[in-house]
């Protein structure tokens, strides 16, 4: 079973066997590992090298092959009933240089936990070691990223999964206040080598965003997790559960983490194309030596056919690991935070516009419901597990300010509905307003008025029409 997944580019400059050395004193160097004194007697720079005693072995390969190199580290260690696999692969061309972690927890007993393994220590020190790499146009590093303003095209690309990158992308957004809910650089570090982290500067930057990419931005101390391919992204409100800032980096990192377990990376960076390397050069070898031993050929065909199979048995692992979760999924009862109502084709004009509205109409409901009742249980449930996200209220008394000494349209007025997103159209004597360009709700607005109240009217014509 799959239980650490990750890949990330390390620098052009290094080499295949900076990566083995590093591997080599990672288990060196180990408290936990049983030989590391047969490490320095029979590690060499062979292109194979294998280390074992009955719990522990440790095996290094490396090749060049058609202008790329490959070389790997795979170390198996056997605690109690669980046999644990590490795979580090590195794939180098003339352009690129990518490096695979994988740890596997295999077992003859059903694993009745699916407890994650921790990060392993070699990703820390192939970073630290080799040198930064980019994926796509972003630096891979432990540390975040500073956004500035003039760079909302960087952040409009990650999120429209245009910046060419395989790491998925954590955008961290800034409160109102000009403030980050969550420790950035803590949970950049601690995603280092899975993810980029994304740190916005300001309020504005924001406000230029959500119009650039269409309101899919987090914003106003909200966290996004963008996926590479631009279908996927979740967001994580300050709200409910996530009022808590400590609880937000956990569950960021734990998501990021079991979705990795499902890419599949790079296909050339593994320790099985490695394995059809290592057979590729030995028939290769064995035709330029003009060999016509038939038992030499039968064994190079077995090995590479064992990598085949080594695969495919994965990938059949895989697929029974994901079939066992989604009938535990199907047979357990929904925990908390399951969606009581399915979202419909309406998009949101603002975050949280569908949540608000359903709870501010299920808050009156409640008032006309006899105690005792199940309409009144099940509604009182909904609003206790369920909060406002406040966009609403805010846009409202935003409006309300707006309108409440409305006399005509000047600079200021037509500038602060802008902000809000409403469009502006002259008619004749008066103005049409909407709302994010949706034209089915449209307020007239007189262009002058001496009635103190006609503003005061604008606003509840608009609240009753958009709100």
């Amino acid at each position: 079973m799959l239980s650490f997944n990750t890949c990330f580019p390390v620098s052009i400059d290094a080499t295949i066997d900076k990566l083995l050395l590093i591997g080599k004193t990672w288990r060196r160097n180990s408290p936990h590992s049983t030989i590391n004194e047969l490490i320095d007697l029979h590690f060499c720079s062979a292109n194979e090298c294998h280390i074992e005693n009955n719990s522990e072995s440790l095996h290094f390969q490396k090749h060049f092959y058609d202008q790329t190199e490959i070389g790997g580290i795979r170390h198996t260690v056997l605690e109690g009933d669980i046999n644990w696999v590490t795979e580090i692969v590195g794939y180098k061309t003339k352009t690129s240089y990518w490096v695979s972690i994988k740890v596997f927890k295999e077992s003859s007993l059903p694993l009745l936990d699916d407890h994650e393994s921790k990060k392993p220590h070699i990703v820390k020190l192939i970073m630290k070691e080799m040198g930064v790499g980019f994926d796509g146009d972003v630096p891979v590093g432990d540390k975040p990223i500073f956004l500035k303003t003039g760079d909302e095209i960087i952040a409009q690309k990650a999120m429209g999964a245009n910046l060419g990158c395989v790491m998925p992308t954590v955008y961290v957004s800034v409160r109102n206040t000009g403030k980050h809910n969550i420790k950035y650089n803590a949970i950049a570090e601690r995603l280092s080598g899975m993810a980029h982290v994304l740190v916005e500067p300001s309020v504005q930057f924001s406000r230029n965003l959500r119009v650039k990419v269409d309101d899919i931005n987090a914003y106003n101390g909200a966290v996004g997790i963008y996926w590479p391919g631009g279908t996927n992204r979740l967001y994580f409100v300050q709200r409910g559960k996530y009022i808590n800032p400590n609880r937000v980096a956990n569950d960021v990192c734990r998501v990021v983490r079991q979705a990795l377990l499902s890419q599949r990376g790079i296909k050339k960076c593994t320790w099985f194309h490695l394995q059809e390397i290592k057979s590729k050069i030995k028939l290769s070898d064995l035709k330029k030596s003009g060999s016509n031993k038939l038992e030499e050929y039968i064994n190079t065909f077995d090995e590479e056919l064992e990598a085949t199979k080594s695969e495919l048995d994965l990938a059949r692992r895989e697929i029974e690991q994901l079939n066992t979760k989604l009938y535990t999924n199907t047979m357990s009862t929904p925990v908390p935070g399951t969606p009581a109502l399915i979202k419909g084709n309406e998009d949101e004009k603002y975050q949280g516009e569908t949540t608000d509205m359903l709870l501010e109409i299920l808050e009156k409901q409640i008032h006309c419901c006899e105690v005792g009742t199940r309409r009144k249980d099940i509604i009182e449930d909904i609003l206790s597990t369920n909060s406002c996200y406040g966009n609403r209220k805010k846009l409202l008394a935003r409006l309300k300010e707006t309108f409440k000494k409305y006399q005509k349209l000047d600079g200021k007025t037509r500038g602060e509905l802008d902000r809000m997103a409403f469009s502006i159209s002259e008619e004749g004597k008066h103005y049409k307003l909407n709302f994010k360009n949706d034209n089915r709700y449209t307020v007239v607005l007189p262009k002058t008025s001496s009635d103190y109240r006609a503003g005061l009217n604008t606003y509840s014509d608009l609240q009753k029409k958009m709100f």
